[in-house]
């Protein structure tokens, strides 16, 4: 289960943080929270800040960075 669903689903974490859920949605294409948002999003969820930050490395990578390094790979 990603940070997001774990803090209430994407509707709740954008309500809460008052932001967009096509916000969010970019947080998830990028494959991290913003660390301004780490504290709020650690509350919500009822993990330590720690447990945010380790998410961060773990949310889907964006399409376009995977891309560039098969790419990179390939030219090697």
């Amino acid at each position: 289960m990603d940070i997001i669903q774990r803090a209430g689903g994407a509707q709740a974490v954008a309500a809460h943080l008052r932001i967009s859920l096509d916000a969010l949605r970019k947080w998830r294409e990028l494959g991290r929270v913003p660390p301004k948002h780490w504290r709020a999003m650690a509350d919500l969820a009822k993990v330590r800040l720690e447990t945010v930050a380790a998410a961060n490395l773990t949310l889907k990578p964006p399409a376009r960075q995977k891309r560039r390094a098969d790419n990179d790979r390939r030219a090697a």
